[in-house]
């Protein structure tokens, strides 16, 4: 979420045009501030079936541990 509102993929070809369209699939952009808290952090990423609706997660989910020290 950024803001608020949930951050959604977007088209690799919107990215790169030329390699997007020959490999097609999509890219999402993840920022993470973690500040002065040390600690684990685990921001986790999951594709939905149908991008209109936000509730329609299809089980896939990826998952980064970002350690603060």
């Amino acid at each position: 979420m950024k803001d608020g509102k949930p951050m959604l993929s977007v088209p690799t070809q919107k990215i790169a045009p030329k390699p997007g369209k020959r490999f097609g699939g999509a890219v999402m952009t993840l920022e993470f501030s973690a500040g002065d808290k040390k600690g684990f952090y685990r921001p986790t990423l999951a594709l939905l079936a149908d991008p209109s609706d936000l509730s329609s997660g299809d089980g896939s989910t990826y998952t980064y541990t970002i350690i603060v020290e």
